[in-house]
C-alpha cells in the first residue's frame, strides 16, 4: 500500500494504524477503482474488532507474514 501513488512523493505504508487510514482516505489516497475497497474493508473489519489487516499480493504471503512485505494495519 502507498500513499502519493505514481508520483514522485510516492512513499510505501509498512504499518499504520486506522486513524493515519483513515485520514489517508480522507485526503482521497485510496481511490474507489483502486486501493479504495481494500482499505475500507480492512477498516471496516477493525472497527467492528479486529485487530491486525496485512495487506499483501498472495504471492508475497511468505514474505509478508515473516515481516518482509506487505502493510499491517493496526488498532
Amino acid at each position: 500500500v502507498a500513499v502519493g501513488w505514481g508520483t514522485p512523493a510516492q512513499r510505501e505504508l509498512l504499518e499504520i494504524d486506522l486513524t493515519t487510514l483513515r485520514q489517508h482516505q480522507a485526503a482521497g489516497e485510496f481511490p474507489a477503482g483502486s486501493m479504495g475497497p481494500k482499505m475500507e474493508a480492512a477498516a471496516r473489519f477493525l472497527e467492528r474488532g479486529g485487530k491486525e489487516v496485512l495487506v499483501c499480493a498472495p504471492e508475497n504471503l511468505n514474505d509478508a507474514l515473516n515481516g518482509a512485505g506487505g502493510t499491517r494495519i493496526v488498532l
